[in-house]
């Protein structure tokens, strides 16, 4: 990008912020050409392909986000974070960890409060060669999603069971849920034929909704449980 380009994109970002008090938003046609302006110089710098002067201008620009001045867009909020999540890698629990039980716990707990589990009854799901619990953790570690498959065998098929698919609250609505089912029936995938199952409580909406999306349908059937 040549010099003159450069600090034209650079100046009409920041006049922009200076006029509006926030930054660009996809949710807005008429911004989408700076918008896009911001991501490409992201892009730049994450691929270290600026030198020392441009990218702690970059930086500047980028910091004002964090003024206590800066008017709050909620929607560039939910763009910035929806960038994040998509360059978090999802993986397999297998080894048990005191972090992660902790984490997992406190993250079933979101859902329900009757999702209690033991750090035997953790370790019992990692060592099954049957079980899977994957996660997606955050940059500091942390998970904020998961979900399990369980593959079993009736007399006439090979089946799978999709549970505790989970969204850490403040991460929802940027398709992590989306990710997770995605990798749960990549999994079972690697098993077919296979029939996979799951169920959902009608006040999860936005669940159902995406199971439906993925090509699940519901069944005429009664549900029974009966703990032993």
């Amino acid at each position: 990008m040549e010099k003159r380009t450069w600090e034209q994109k650079i100046d009409e970002l920041e006049a922009f912020v200076d006029k509006n008090g926030r930054f660009p938003s996809k949710h807005r046609i008429e911004e989408h050409a700076l918008l896009n302006h911001l991501k490409y110089l992201r892009k730049l710098r994450n691929k270290g392909a600026l030198d020392s002067v441009r990218l702690e201008k970059l930086d500047s620009l980028i910091s004002l986000r964090h003024k206590s001045d800066l008017i709050e867009d909620p929607m560039f909020w939910v763009d910035e974070l929806s960038s994040c999540v998509s360059s978090f890698n999802i993986e397999r629990l297998q080894e048990f960890s005191s972090v992660d039980y902790a984490q997992l716990r406190d993250l079933f707990s979101q859902l329900s409060s009757s999702n209690v589990f033991s750090e035997d009854d953790f370790k019992r799901v990692l060592s099954d060669g049957n079980s899977f619990v994957f996660v997606i953790k955050n940059f500091e570690g942390h998970i904020i999603a998961t979900g399990s498959l369980c593959i079993f065998n009736s007399p006439f098929a090979r089946r799978a069971s999709i549970e505790e698919v989970v969204v850490e609250e403040s991460y929802r609505g940027l398709g992590l849920g989306k990710q997770i089912l995605h990798r749960l029936l990549e999994e079972a995938s690697a098993h077919s034929p296979i029939t996979v199952q799951m169920t959902s409580r009608p006040s999860r909406v936005a669940a159902n909704s995406m199971y439906k999306d993925a090509g699940f349908n519901t069944k005429d059937t009664n549900f029974y449980s009966l703990k032993l």
